[in-house]
C-alpha cells in the first residue's frame, strides 16, 4: 500500500509541475525582496533553527512568508510574539490524497510570486512538498537529497551534521555572487 499511495503522490507532484506556469529566473540577492520558506519543525531545536533562518533574512531586509506545518505529535511551544508572523499547518489543511485543500491562505501561497521559495523540510510531507512544487516563485531552492531536487531551480549540498541555518548562509552567500552587476 506505500508504494502505491507513493506512486500517487510523485504522478499528483509531476503533474502540478507541469501545470503550473511561472517565470523562471535566477536572482542576485540585491533583486530579491520576497522569500518563502516552508518547513516542519518536529521539535523545539528545529523551531529555533528555522526562526535562526526567518531572521537571517530579515536582518537583510527582505520579506520573509514562513509556512509551518505541524505534525499532532509534535510538542512545539511558541511565545504569543513568535506566533504572530507564521502561518502555521496541520494536516486538516490537506486532503485525504495530502493536496491542499481550497483555502484562502494556501492558495495565496500557491499562486504569489515569491522572488525565491526554500524548502527547509525536516522530514518529507506531502503537502509542502505539493506547496513548493505548484507554487509560482521564480526561484525554487531545495538541498541536494530530497524530493525537490527534481523540482527545483538551485540546489546546493551541505554536510549531514550542518543545520539549516549553514545551508541558508550558503543560499545567501551564492546569490550575492550569481548575476553580481560590476559596478
Amino acid at each position: 500500500m506505500h508504494l502505491i499511495k507513493q506512486y500517487i503522490h510523485r504522478q499528483i507532484l509531476n503533474r502540478a509541475y507541469l501545470q503550473t506556469r511561472r517565470k523562471v529566473q535566477m536572482l542576485n540577492m540585491d533583486s530579491i525582496h520576497s522569500v518563502g520558506i516552508l518547513t516542519n519543525p518536529g521539535n523545539s531545536k528545529e523551531l529555533n533553527e528555522y526562526e535562526q533562518v526567518v531572521q537571517l533574512f530579515q536582518d537583510i531586509k527582505k520579506k520573509v512568508f514562513p509556512f509551518i506545518y505541524i505534525d499532532k505529535k509534535a510538542e512545539i511551544i511558541l511565545s504569543a510574539d513568535k506566533k504572530d508572523n507564521l502561518v502555521f499547518l496541520t494536516k486538516a489543511n490537506f486532503n485525504w490524497l495530502g493536496k491542499p485543500k481550497a483555502e484562502d491562505e494556501l492558495l495565496e501561497f500557491q499562486n504569489k510570486e515569491f522572488d525565491i521559495l526554500i524548502d527547509l523540510s525536516f522530514s518529507p510531507v506531502f503537502g509542502l512538498q505539493y506547496l513548493f512544487v505548484a507554487s509560482k516563485a521564480r526561484l525554487k531552492i531545495s538541498p541536494i537529497a530530497t524530493f525537490g531536487e527534481s523540482y527545483s531551480d538551485f540546489t546546493l549540498s551541505i554536510p549531514a551534521e550542518e543545520g539549516k541555518d549553514f545551508f541558508v548562509k550558503e543560499i545567501i552567500r551564492y546569490l550575492q555572487i550569481i548575476n553580481k552587476t560590476k559596478k
